[in-house]
């Protein structure tokens, strides 16, 4: 009994969490389950445990490059944004902020808040 009750659980946990994060999703219907042939890592036409956590290991490391790749683009518009506030604050385009140029930036920014709200940040 223990030789089917263990896997039969490890396959359960593995699939439960695991598919439904991996997939982005948290419907565990079966459409989300994995194929037989995703969790036959080896090949061999049988799921083992070992099998299982290969699987696991596998999801985790495409959620993980899905992060990465997320992370990578975010950056990137990020920088985007800051180079265009570095070309709003440099007045005389020359590849530096000086401190007339950044007094006026904060006095411009000064006058936008209070004009917006007594001083509050956002639209009103």
């Amino acid at each position: 009994m223990n030789k089917i009750l263990i896997p039969a659980i490890a396959l359960s946990v593995a699939l439960g969490a695991g598919v439904a994060s991996a997939r982005g999703n948290h419907d565990m219907g079966p459409r989300n389950l994995p194929s037989f042939e995703e969790l036959d890592r080896d090949g061999n036409g049988e799921i083992t445990p070992e099998d299982i956590q290969a699987f696991g290991e596998a999801r985790r490391a495409e959620i993980e490059a899905k992060r990465a790749e997320r992370m990578k683009e975010r950056a990137a518009q990020m920088g985007e944004r800051g180079q265009r506030m570095f070309d709003r604050v440099d007045a005389n385009d020359d590849g530096v902020v000086d401190a007339e140029e950044y007094a006026a930036f904060t006095d411009r920014m000064a006058e936008r808040m209070e004009n917006r709200g007594k001083g509050r940040w956002g639209r009103h």
